[in-house]
């Protein structure tokens, strides 16, 4: 078993760099009022804080570009736009997209979509914005993120979603209210928003806040709009460039679940027959090299190689290797298999959860600064479900109800 779990994660290291190499990375214009909160957005995206990654490159004297091989996306940072700063945000801005160099591929070396952060807590939108929307932030899908808008009121929300409705921008693809501390859960109230009276009653069990003095209420509950931005985000870029944005984005695991589900059956209906154990671990480490990178393995996946070909290999007994090797049986290998990748997705889900979890409890901005014992720790119990049991209880859901029973229940797992 030694050998063989040297050669699968031989094979798998090969297949994560090749298939890492060949992602397009999308190209994310972040724009906007100075104080806006661009920065913070980013890192609660992303899950790196990439003003200190060291990577950024000055494209201008306004632009910035943040780029690494951990990067599954490319972020575009502008300096943000201040007060009596108009002429020279025009000119930068216009320089800044004829800087960009077309490529081989032109559509994939241009900006894919513009992210343009109002600060919500201001409840401004200056005169000037709509000129540089307009005339200057046209040559992409253009969202607009009111950051901060647990610090404004729903009235002063709705007043700047109006102005911007109005503007009745081509390339406009939303409006996404996102809050200052992704931790928070529950609204602060010391009056009430609509009459400013302070005689008010806070109803924990029905999550509502009550003015008693005009008999307005509003529920307790802090809902942003992260989760519909990068969805939204993934629809508009290009096919080619969806799979690294997917695999980038740490809000959006409903994205991953589907993504990591139609390689699955791209896997099953273009499955063919191994013969030999090399190319039967060849096909199994390409498909769990795919799945890896969905969620994020990029860092981690070669570290915890150890776990994955120590649980794969043991999840293969003597008699799956004859069934798989020696008695032709196509179908048969194609249901071991896919089990195997199902249950592979499953553990990876898992741990990206456990470490956003991590992460989100820890006071740095950069995943990869997690303590190595905490994450072992959990690879270790996670890991423990790559078993024969569990393969089989796939393999026999498969064989009874078809892979696409399988993966449905497996979105809602």
């Amino acid at each position: 078993m030694e050998v063989e779990a040297r050669d699968l994660v031989k094979k798998f290291s090969k297949a994560f760099t090749k298939v890492s190499s060949r992602l397009q990375k999308p190209n994310v214009l972040i724009t906007g009022i100075t104080g806006a909160g661009k920065s913070s957005l980013v890192n609660s995206i992303f899950g790196n804080n990439i003003a200190e990654t060291g990577t950024g490159v000055p494209l201008t004297q306004h632009f910035t570009k943040y780029e690494s091989e951990d990067m599954r996306v490319v972020i575009y940072d502008s300096k943000g736009l201040e007060h009596g700063e108009y002429d020279n945000f025009i000119q930068n801005t216009n320089q800044f997209f004829n800087s960009l160099s077309p490529g081989a591929v032109p559509e994939l070396d241009s900006i894919h979509v513009i992210w343009y952060i109002v600060n919500s807590a201001h409840s401004r939108w200056e005169p000037f914005e709509e000129k540089i929307c307009r005339e200057i932030l046209n040559k992409a899908p253009l969202m607009f993120v009111l950051n901060k808008a647990d610090l404004s009121t729903k009235k002063d929300k709705e007043g700047i979603k109006k102005i911007i409705r109005n503007l009745h921008l081509p390339n406009f693809k939303g409006i996404y209210e996102t809050i200052a501390n992704p931790e928070k859960k529950t609204k602060d109230f010391d009056r009430c928003p609509r009459c400013k009276s302070d005689d008010i009653i806070l109803k924990k069990k029905t999550s509502k806040m009550m003015c008693l003095e005009c008999n307005y209420s509003e529920s307790l509950r802090l809902e942003d709009d992260l989760q519909d931005l990068i969805e939204q985000t993934c629809r508009v870029l290009p096919a080619v460039l969806q799979g690294a944005f997917i695999s980038a984005q740490n809000v959006n695991f409903h994205l991953k679940e589907e993504h990591s589900c139609k390689i699955l059956a791209d896997f099953w209906s273009g499955f063919g027959q191994a013969r030999t154990p090399t190319k039967l671990f060849k096909i199994i480490a390409q498909m769990m090299a795919n799945l890896s990178i969905v969620w994020d393995f990029k860092r981690r996946g070669l570290l915890y190689g150890e776990f994955m070909a120590r649980d794969v290999v043991g999840a293969f007994t003597w008699r799956d290797k004859f069934q798989l090797l020696f008695q032709n049986k196509t179908d048969f290998q194609r249901i071991h298999t896919t089990a195997l990748g199902i249950l592979w997705s499953r553990c990876l889900r898992s741990l990206a959860i456990e470490l956003f979890q991590m992460w989100s409890k820890s006071s740095s901005l950069d995943v990869g600064s997690l303590q190595s014992s905490e994450i072992n720790a959990s690879c270790s119990i996670i890991f423990s479900q790559m078993n024969e049991v569990c393969l089989s209880a796939i393999e026999n859901e498969i064989t009874d109800h078809g892979l696409h029973y399988v993966l449905e229940k497996e979105m809602s797992f």
